[in-house]
């Protein structure tokens, strides 16, 4: 495990700092967004478990219809493929990580129940077993990967324990020794994903309670990979370089963070003294804030945790009031902006402050 045995290596640019200054500044707010979204966290959460599973059955190349795929996740379908086993088992597991993430044993048992878990019904996981040849002799012997993964784990707990080193650098240095070394004799690559968000969630960064890590990673997979396997250069010189997956890391989770910020932001006070814009007005609003051609991929986007009628509705009142006009009909459709007018509080009613992330 040569890249976390290399930490002390670890160089802190200026680019680095900033970006770390500025993710441990939206850090700080979690309180804030536990607060703002308390009364509709459940709702919150069962939306980012379901993004969770669906991209990583992408990342999987596996395929599931979306009505089957709805169906399992929501109302506990009874799977039929290898394909939607795993996506019912994402669902547990993502669950199991939403509600104990926080507090999750760092050891080798938990990780393989995560991994067998993860495919149970379809296949067997376990610690990958290596040849090794004995000294002075033409034989072989098997050794296990497990013991090395529980002696990182434990360099790592007490890493972050002494608050030695900044913990998403030790994390992503694990990270990359887990996926380097083959831990798991199946599905390594992903496995080790899963990992790697167990252990941000073990150090509460819990945008990613509101925000589908999965999503956003799926959406930058070519680099994040290159970056990955820039970090492996010199790996077994002992001087592993994961700098640029470092950063990648941090990214993805500022986006996070920024989405929730957002969410928080533009919903929650978007007020008139006692009243509240009724949700489709507050789409129709967002609507008019993108460019003048878009996708009903960029609304939802944009409104995450509203249901896609109520934008459908959105769409159908601006088209109606002549502020958009529709390009083409069904999923490859595109509308374009007539009015560049920014505001539409057509009807305003009587609502709470939280009452965007209410059900229809």
């Amino acid at each position: 495990m040569k890249c976390l045995d290399s930490i002390a290596n670890t160089i802190y640019k200026p680019n680095l700092i900033k970006k770390l200054t500025d993710l441990y500044v939206f850090k700080g707010k979690d309180y804030y967004y536990e607060n703002i979204f308390k009364k509709h966290v459940s709702k919150m959460v069962e939306d980012t478990i379901e993004k969770d599973a669906k991209y990583v059955l992408k990342i999987l190349d596996l395929n599931v219809k979306d009505s089957r795929f709805k169906s399992i996740i929501r109302n506990g379908l009874e799977p039929k493929t290898n394909a939607e086993k795993v996506a019912r088992n994402l669902k547990i597991i993502f669950s199991l990580i939403q509600k104990n993430g926080e507090n999750i044993i760092l050891d080798t048992n938990e990780f393989l129940q995560l991994a067998t878990r993860m495919f149970s019904d379809v296949k067997p996981v376990n610690y990958t077993k290596l040849k090794v040849a004995l000294d002075d002799s033409l034989l072989e012997d098997e050794k296990s990967t497990r013991p090395a993964f529980r002696e990182s784990l434990k360099k790592f707990k007490n890493l972050v324990s002494d608050k030695e080193y900044e913990p998403i650098q030790a994390i992503t240095r694990l990270y990359v020794d887990i996926a380097k070394n083959d831990i798991f004799d199946s599905n390594n690559d992903v496995l080790s994903l899963i990992i790697l968000y167990c252990l941000l969630f073990s150090q509460r960064f819990l945008a990613f309670k509101y925000v589908s890590f999965f999503e956003i990673y799926y959406n930058k997979m070519d680099a994040f990979k290159a970056a990955l396997y820039s970090a492996f250069y010199r790996y077994e010189e002992g001087v592993p370089d994961p700098s640029i997956l470092n950063e990648m890391i941090i990214d993805l989770m500022l986006e996070a963070y920024r989405i929730t910020d957002k969410i928080s932001y533009d919903k929650s006070f978007t007020v008139q003294g006692e009243l509240h814009i009724s949700k489709q007005d507050d789409v129709c609003s967002a609507i008019l804030k993108l460019p003048d051609n878009f996708t009903k991929a960029d609304v939802q986007k944009l409104n995450p945790f509203v249901s896609e009628s109520t934008i459908a509705r959105a769409l159908e009142q601006l088209k109606k009031d002549k502020k958009i006009r529709s390009n083409g009909t069904g999923r490859s459709a595109t509308w374009t902006k007539i009015s560049t007018d920014l505001d539409y509080t057509k009807t305003i009613e009587q609502m709470s402050i939280y009452s965007f992330l209410e059900e229809d």
